[in-house]
């Protein structure tokens, strides 16, 4: 198998327009039963199980093999698909992962990771094998047999991001479904696990009190919400450190110019908590202790030759997401990160 190394940083977990929609669960399958009519049984060229909560598919030649349920998406709003998946046997050297979109098993997208430590995304249209990122290795993948990796595609925009246990790796252009089939796909004779598959829409909050709420993960975000621009993290060195600690002010005015925050200042933490405080529960600690309600971290990222900016917004007392956004642009200068931030804080 032919793999390709990628840029080695890894960016955190978004959601885009948190303020403005809630969410609504369109598929949440633990596979405790078989209510959605998996395909099950056992065959010359493969097997499938619903059990436990789990469902165990595989594949026992070499070639592609998808199991997959009806899933209907409003392809109009933005969405999340996720899927935790773990490898069990792998003869053939490829991958295991999501298969949405799909029509029938000929045409369909695939975003899966291998169990060396690499992901790729690809499609089949009419049955042609379509490659659109090649394999990439990160160290968002954990590898192995029998390691679990959750798997995410998160449309935004025009837009797929691409991330694999929370953290963002790649994205490519969102296109229309070939149809409504949702599941899991494996290239070669292996075995692949799945426990948890879940589809998440962002829908327009006056939607969602039309509809009575129902299905929504209710996050009770105040009007305006008091956070603490805790960190802009360019861990490959793309700006100068002294550069980092104006952006995170200027990103704080931007938050405030949307009318939505009201930011706290910077200068009430240390800066030696800052530089020692970098996991999400520390960091919710350090907010919590000046008073604020979430806090936003920025990441920069080099990827080929586009300089990704990322946002995050943390509910500071449950530590969950609440929103975010990623703009790219082909210069990592501090104007362009300056003019990414500012386009950020506006979709949000």
């Amino acid at each position: 198998m032919r793999r390709t190394l990628s840029v080695g940083a890894a960016l955190l977990l978004l959601a885009s327009s948190a303020l403005a929609a809630e969410e609504l669960v369109v598929v949440d399958e633990r596979f405790d039963n078989n209510r959605r009519a998996w395909w099950v049984g056992d065959e010359e060229y493969g097997a499938a199980e619903v059990a436990k909560g789990r469902m165990l598919v595989t594949r026992k030649i070499s070639g592609g093999w998808a199991t997959w349920t009806d899933a209907r998406i409003h392809q109009e709003d933005d969405y999340r698909i996720e899927v935790n998946l773990r490898i069990v046997t792998d003869k053939d050297n490829y991958g295991c992962g999501l298969w949405f979109g799909a029509k029938g098993g000929d045409n369909g997208y695939v975003f899966e990771v291998g169990d060396e430590g690499q992901y790729r995304f690809f499609h089949y249209d009419a049955g042609n094998w379509v490659d659109e990122t090649g394999w990439q290795s990160s160290d968002a993948v954990r590898p192995g047999l029998g390691a679990r990796n959750t798997l995410t595609v998160r449309k935004q925009g025009e837009r797929w991001l691409l991330y694999i246990n929370g953290q963002y790796v790649d994205r490519v252009a969102a296109r229309p479904f070939y149809g409504t089939g949702l599941g899991t796909r494996i290239e070669g004779q292996m075995a692949c696990e799945v426990d948890d598959l879940r589809v998440v829409e962002l829908v327009p909050s006056e939607l969602v009190r039309s509809i009575g709420g129902k299905g929504v993960e209710a996050r009770g975000v105040p009007g305006r919400l008091k956070l603490l621009v805790l960190s802009i993290d360019d861990g490959t060195a793309l700006l100068k450190q002294e550069d980092l600690e104006p952006l995170a002010e200027y990103l704080a005015g931007c938050l405030a110019a949307t009318g939505a925050y009201t930011p706290f200042s910077r200068w009430k933490l240390k800066r030696s908590q800052l530089e020692a405080c970098r996991d999400t529960a520390c960091q919710a600690r350090l907010a919590r202790g000046a008073g604020a309600e979430a806090f936003v971290t920025a990441r920069l990222l080099k990827l080929a030759d586009v300089c990704a900016v990322t946002v995050t917004i943390i509910d500071a007392k449950r530590e969950t997401s609440l929103g975010g956004g990623v703009a790219d642009s082909s210069s990592c200068s501090v104007q362009a990160v300056l003019e990414a931030l500012r386009e950020i804080s506006e979709q949000l």
